[in-house]
């Protein structure tokens, strides 16, 4: 919702790839919370500088990135997948619980990953960041949230779409004014609500 996604066939010195291109939409004056996550840092490149530090099978990576004018691009691994929430839309909610288990199973190692090997909270994890191949194979991508636990000092909000996800005391704080911070036990919250939703 906040970039614009090509496949491509990408050519980076010798290597030629299958590769997808996300080129950022030109900044949406009118939308309050993708203009509070812009504030204070380009997501973007947030997103390169995270996927720089990670290698794991089931998170997308990202390989390279450029500016284009004064947008940060960023290329990804092609992955030929849909995301969660347009499997369900598309499918139906996911009665079969093996499947489901496969499903849910990978997304936990990536988040264990992420979180006690790599020290990295996602903080945007919801059914379209997590992606599903027809052999069963989860990843999770869109790390532009994403930060480094022992950085965590600010609150940010959840994404566009991101809402029904996010733990009911990050989004209480702008109200309540108590001070709140993304945890492990939000990033389970989060992957609880993708859950259910499937």
């Amino acid at each position: 919702k906040t970039r614009e996604v090509f496949l491509a066939n990408y050519t980076s010195g010798d290597v030629k790839r299958l590769r997808v291109i996300k080129i950022p939409k030109k900044d949406d004056q009118t939308n309050i919370t993708h203009l509070i996550n812009i504030s204070k840092r380009d997501p973007n490149r947030q997103e390169v500088r995270t996927s720089n530090e990670l290698s794991h099978p089931n998170v997308i990576a990202v390989v390279d990135n450029f500016r284009l004018g004064d947008r940060n691009v960023t290329v990804e691994d092609h992955f030929e997948a849909r995301d969660l929430e347009t499997l369900v839309q598309t499918t139906g909610r996911i009665w079969d619980f093996e499947k489901l288990n496969r499903i849910f199973k990978q997304v936990i190692e990536a988040e264990k990953y992420l979180v006690y090997e790599a020290g990295v909270l996602h903080r945007d994890i919801k059914p379209s960041n997590i992606f599903v191949n027809r052999q069963g194979l989860v990843k999770i991508g869109d790390l532009q949230q994403s930060a480094k636990v022992i950085d965590i000092k600010e609150l940010t909000l959840p994404t566009r779409g991101g809402s029904p996800y996010t733990h009911p005391k990050l989004l209480e704080a702008p109200v309540t004014g108590k001070p709140v911070h993304a945890s492990e036990r939000t990033e389970v919250y989060a992957i609880g609500a993708s859950l259910f939703f499937a």
